[in-house]
């Protein structure tokens, strides 16, 4: 009847009530993102968890299983839904030794990174919380491709700048050797709802993200176009 089939996952990192069983349920108790005083943020789970990657990748591949024309990932793919944008869970604390930030306590260490001018520390900070989501969103992408070769795995975007994404690169990972695919940013019902400032920064950054990159585009609209 010249329908195809699809699947959105709208929980993986930021909506994670489902996932983790409520706030605190019968399903495994995944590691939270932390703010700077050491408290989980409750509305994002961290993309480092090895018990995530495990659980995201084995749900993923049941739902390839079905072979749907393509696998979308939620705007949750991110560090935290609003704020802090950035993680200070053990996890993380580890990574930043492993690239040469010294063993500070959270609030000394944020500051560190993110005061005055770019220098090595920030760098090193940025370089962790990218490789968190290339790696998780490199192995969801061969998890769905070990099940059903041809599906691609895509992503529901949004504006990156604060998540120290490079959302062109991270489309690619997701996608392997298949062709790329992202639902942009940027809905109709957003009218009245955000400054138009914030409006053009969005549009702005997707416009740099179509540069030099084939993939398929599905709008927040929410209708499929080729790209």
């Amino acid at each position: 009847v010249g329908i195809s089939v699809a699947f959105w996952m709208g929980q993986t990192l930021g909506h994670p009530g489902g996932i983790n069983g409520g706030t605190r349920g019968a399903r495994p108790s995944f590691q939270h993102e932390m703010d700077a005083d050491g408290n989980e943020i409750d509305s994002c789970l961290c993309p480092l968890c090895p018990e995530l990657r495990s659980y995201l990748c084995g749900a993923l591949a049941r739902i390839a299983r079905a072979e749907p024309e393509f696998i979308l990932l939620d705007d949750d793919f991110r560090h935290s839904r609003h704020n802090p944008h950035w993680c200070l869970c053990p996890l993380h604390l580890a990574a930043f030794r492993a690239r040469g930030l010294p063993d500070l306590p959270r609030r000394e260490l944020l500051r560190l990174a993110l005061s005055g001018e770019p220098g090595p520390e920030r760098a090193a900070w940025c370089a962790v919380h990218e490789e968190a989501h290339l790696v998780l969103g490199c192995a969801l992408g061969e998890a769905v491709r070990a099940v059903a070769p041809n599906v691609r795995l895509g992503l529901a975007a949004t504006q990156s700048c604060w998540d120290d994404l490079d959302l062109p690169r991270l489309l690619t990972a997701m996608a392997g050797p298949l062709r790329p695919l992202v639902r942009t940013h940027g809905a109709p019902y957003w009218v009245g709802g955000h400054r138009p400032a914030h409006d053009l920064g969005a549009i702005v950054e997707q416009v740099r993200w179509q540069r030099g990159l084939l993939r398929q585009v599905l709008p927040q609209a929410d209708e499929l176009h080729e790209g």
